[in-house]
């Protein structure tokens, strides 16, 4: 059913993508006693402290991100979709200036950050590792399969923010296919998360900023926090 379920609307929201968003939270709440989700112990384990309420909303909340996800991701899947992207609730982040990096993780619908990217006043590269069809106003350039593909894609950013860009890039520290990126381990929320060493070394290469990027869903829509700009010459003074 599950499988089945997906497919449908994935069809769906391939050709009607912001119906497909609104068709996703619906099939959520229609489909909540099934408990489909991350399971609650799981979620305990990170955060003890919510109650048996905030426990289950909790759950129910992944199953309804996770519908939403796998909607946007058919419909950025779709070469020349028309307005792929959930709309935006109003930020300042289409206001940033080039050159920056722009950092982001594989949490939440990512995948809509392409909704500001594409509204940047600058040419911006998208380092990606996902299936997206090609976006106006995008350069596309995946991470890379190996070595010398990862080195091409390294020197691609670096040449790009040069040229006073933006340059997208996830900064945990997932490989593609069987290739391992080099990662660091830093402390969060009581564990570690493995950082990929690519983006720090191109803010300390070129000198450029980073500024930390994410999206969750409000609704239908999407909203988009950024951080403060992390100065890469700080840890030379």
């Amino acid at each position: 059913m599950k499988t089945a379920l997906i497919r449908a609307l994935r069809l769906f929201a391939s050709h009607l993508p912001r119906a497909g968003f609104a068709l996703a939270r619906a099939l959520a709440w229609v489909t909540q006693a099934l408990g489909r989700g991350i399971p609650e112990e799981r979620i305990r384990a990170l955060v003890p402290d919510l109650d048996p309420a905030r426990l289950r909303a909790a759950r129910r909340r992944t199953w309804s991100n996770f519908l939403m996800g796998e909607a946007l991701d058919a419909a950025l899947a779709r070469p020349r979709a028309r307005d792929p992207h959930p709309r935006l609730v109003p930020t300042p982040a289409t206001e940033l200036q080039p050159p920056l990096i722009l950092g982001s993780f594989h949490v939440g619908p990512f995948a809509a950050l392409g909704a500001v990217l594409e509204r940047l006043d600058g040419e911006v590269l998208a380092v990606h590792r996902g299936r997206f069809a090609p976006r106006p106003g995008l350069t596309l350039m995946r991470t890379g399969e190996d070595e010398w593909e990862r080195a091409r894609t390294f020197h691609g950013a670096v040449s790009a923010l040069r040229a006073a860009a933006f340059v997208y890039t996830a900064l945990d520290g997932f490989g593609e296919g069987a290739y391992e990126a080099a990662t660091i381990d830093v402390p969060v929320l009581g564990g570690t998360m493995s950082l990929a060493r690519g983006g720090f070394a191109l803010a300390r290469i070129t000198r450029t900023p980073i500024v930390p990027i994410v999206a969750r869903w409000r609704g239908i829509r999407v909203e988009i926090a950024c951080g403060d700009a992390i100065d890469p010459t700080l840890s030379e003074a």
